[in-house]
């Protein structure tokens, strides 16, 4: 629910029942909501989502004096206290196109690092084999008492994120963080888009079919590091290849390199 007036009529219905809900700030030009203090969890009462609301537009005002305040959004708080945190979405490379990414969601995921990419499209066989490139796939499995999560939720939504790619080349940055998943399946805690300004920017750089030849060469066969490894597959370049012109594009995908004459699209990893 966005409320950009006032929240009693949105709050109500959500807390009548003795539930509790999540008040989350509305603005454009603030990307995590986190570092204004822009989310407020566990709200029992009007009184509490009135005083958070006056709390986060205070705290805006202080932070980021420019930044337009849409409203709020008020959601009913979830409880799934066995949900691994994750983040899914796509990133652009300058030379590849869209790339699809997954890894360990959460406040942290910039400092924690543990994400791994794979080039659009991709079927449940390549998802689940972009899932095991990360550390986090290890707490996906059952441990003690918590059944494993639904691996095969997760790699459905790689799945649809990928053809999302193909069919929306618009959509230049798209993060769902977090991805909850447990042995339910998985939900959508929050998400973010980043649309082109231009239409018919953004296209898949590298036309590759989820079916097509994969090998795994390890550091023996190409070895640009100690234990390194590449998987390759077949495909057929769409746009030329050139320098980088960001620095913060995609590590390790934004490197054009010779080819047979099939072309071929590759993701690297490395042990960790």
């Amino acid at each position: 629910f966005l409320a950009a007036g006032p929240l009693e009529s949105v709050i109500w219905p959500l807390i009548a029942g003795g539930g509790t809900v999540a008040l989350k700030l509305v603005s454009p030009d603030v990307v995590h909501k986190s570092e204004v203090g822009g989310v407020r969890l566990g709200l029992t009462s009007e009184a509490d989502v009135r005083e958070a609301a006056h709390s986060m537009i205070a705290r805006v005002r202080a932070l980021r004096p420019e930044a337009r305040v849409a409203g709020f959004a008020v959601q009913p708080m979830l409880r799934r206290p066995q949900g691994r945190e994750l983040i899914a979405g796509l990133a652009e490379d300058p030379v590849f196109g869209p790339v699809v990414v997954f890894g360990r969601g959460g406040t942290a995921v910039e400092v924690i690092d543990d994400r791994a990419l794979a080039l659009p499209p991709l079927d449940l066989a390549l998802a689940s084999e972009l899932i095991g490139r990360t550390r986090v796939a290890r707490r996906l499995a059952a441990y003690r008492d918590v059944p494993a999560a639904d691996l095969s939720a997760i790699a459905l939504v790689l799945v649809k994120l990928s053809q999302l790619a193909a069919d929306l080349p618009a959509v230049r940055e798209l993060d769902i963080n977090p991805l909850l998943a447990d042995a339910d399946g998985v939900v959508a805690l929050d998400a973010r888009v980043r649309v082109a300004r231009r239409p018919g920017t953004g296209a898949i750089g590298i036309r590759v079919s989820p079916s097509a030849p994969t090998r795994r060469i390890g550091s023996a066969g190409w070895s640009p590091g100690s234990g390194t490894s590449m998987s390759v597959r077949c495909g057929r370049t769409t746009r030329a290849c050139s320098a980088p012109s960001s620095p913060r594009s995609i590590p390790r995908m934004s490197a054009c390199a010779s080819s047979p004459p099939c072309g071929t699209s590759a993701t690297s990893s490395s042990p960790g």
